[in-house]
């Protein structure tokens, strides 16, 4: 009699366990498929495991589960999931990926957990933000168009300033220090205003002057104008045969800079450690990495945000304006930050194939 109670009380909460699963999971499944937000996910083998109907939508195919995932993904997101996985799949993503009738969307990758420390499959959620986008852009306009009108008076005003440090009055003590802050502060701005155009420039489609680089050549080149007095050593390592890219010569030089910029300024004073630069080619693109190896960076802040006021809207600016030099390549941008080994700012461009860097 014992047994036979124990029995049918283990029976009962089984029963009331699967009824809650069920429940949950239709639940989840109402969820998903009403969400305006495109889900899909795959397994290990990369096989479609869940597509709701905004994902059908946007792939513009029925009957994906059960189908071989970078077979039937648009290109965009074929490309970004190889990307990912290239990078190393461990960590969640979130990619800016330019879309069919001038629209954008944010694409959020994040691994499942398998057994040990490999990841099992992926789930991706793909969510319209072409509001955003839009808003950006007029933002960026209407910067622009500022940052256009102060040009020529901050130019004057840095003149007159460099006169005004000239007079044998004003070469010492505060009214030196008073010059001094001004002269920086206006520099700062200037500095503010060029970037500013520059991203306009940029967007626009002005003044870009492609041509087929090597990449690794290029980087050994821009290294040389390293100032030699870093407070971190910035080592090279790149892979051999890198195919060229087709890009700007300029911008890929101000891009360097700007992606060494937000990685060095991550790491506090003395921290030790070195930055290492990788030129590398997977999944046919040509890979360019930035990462701090050393002590952990500042806690509970990325390259994207720097605890100060001021330095978060230049790091945010630089950005930007990394942001938008890359995508005008057909790139993509990768910044991933880890406790135990520092920063990593990673742009991948496409890689010229031998019959198009062979053809005039």
């Amino acid at each position: 009699m014992g047994r036979a109670a124990v029995y049918r009380r283990l029976r009962l909460e089984r029963e009331n366990l699967q009824t809650q699963l069920i429940t949950q999971a239709k639940r989840l499944q109402a969820l998903i498929a009403n969400t305006g937000d495109a889900i899909l996910a795959a397994d290990g083998r990369g096989m479609l495991t869940v597509a709701n109907p905004a994902a059908t939508r946007l792939v513009g195919e029925v009957n994906l589960v059960g189908s071989d995932a970078m077979a039937r993904l648009p290109k965009p997101l074929a490309t970004l999931v190889a990307n990912w996985q290239a990078v190393g799949d461990q960590q969640p993503a979130q990619v800016e990926v330019p879309w069919a009738g001038d629209t954008m969307k944010l694409v959020s990758l994040t691994p499942i957990s398998g057994s040990g420390d490999q990841a099992d499959g992926w789930v991706m959620v793909a969510h319209d933000i072409t509001h955003l986008h839009r808003l950006d852009e007029l933002k960026m306009r209407l910067l622009t168009e500022a940052a256009g009108k102060i040009q020529i008076p901050m130019i004057q005003a840095l003149t007159d300033l460099a006169e005004l440090s000239q007079v044998q009055e004003l070469k010492a003590g505060r009214p030196a220090e008073t010059v001094y802050r001004l002269v920086k502060l206006l520099s700062r701005i200037q500095t503010w205003m060029d970037d500013v155009l520059l991203q306009g420039r940029i967007e626009a489609g002005i003044g870009i002057q492609p041509a087929t680089l090597d990449i690794t050549a290029l980087v050994k080149e821009w290294m040389q104008t390293l100032p030699p007095e870093r407070p971190l050593p910035l080592r090279l390592v790149a892979a051999d045969r890198v195919p060229p890219v087709y890009a700007d010569r300029d911008l890929l030089v101000r891009l360097f800079q700007h992606m060494y910029s937000q990685v060095a300024g991550n790491v506090k004073p003395g921290m030790g450690g070195e930055l290492n630069l990788s030129v590398s080619h997977k999944a046919a693109q040509v890979w360019v990495e930035i990462a701090y190896e050393g002590p952990p960076a500042r806690k509970k802040t990325s390259p994207l945000r720097p605890p100060k006021k001021a330095q978060e809207e230049e790091a945010s600016l630089e950005m930007d304006l990394v942001k938008a030099i890359v995508h005008r390549m057909s790139g993509q941008v990768w910044v991933r930050g880890q406790e135990a080994f520092g920063n990593s700012i990673a742009i991948c461009l496409p890689a010229l194939t031998e019959e198009e860097t062979s053809s005039p």
